[in-house]
């Protein structure tokens, strides 16, 4: 009832997962509230799914927006939306393998 399915790639070996649309990768949060979600005009189809629990995140590329995004590619280039979510005390759940 909250959006698309969701999958999960790993920056570091590329393997993909399904996973819950609303819970936190990182510590299993599931209090909707606890999960918010952040965007920027400059990237629409790019957003920071971040958890208030473990105070991490990560960066989501919804392909209902946008299906001809490279999710690796992308991830690189809205760096600037990492530099954001850092500023605001959040800290990224896994490295991307080209941002090493």
């Amino acid at each position: 009832g909250h959006g698309a399915r969701r999958t999960l790639v790993c920056g570091l070996c590329l393997t993909e997962r399904e996973f819950l649309r609303v819970v936190c990768p990182g510590c299993a949060e599931e209090q909707f509230e606890r999960l918010p979600v952040y965007t920027s005009d400059a990237f629409p189809h790019v957003r920071i799914d971040a958890c208030e629990a473990c105070r991490r995140y990560l960066k989501d590329v919804d392909l209902t927006k946008d299906g001809h995004p490279v999710p690796i590619v992308d991830d690189i280039a809205t760096v600037s939306l990492d530099l954001w979510a850092r500023d605001r005390g959040y800290a990224r759940l896994r490295a991307n393998i080209l941002a090493l």
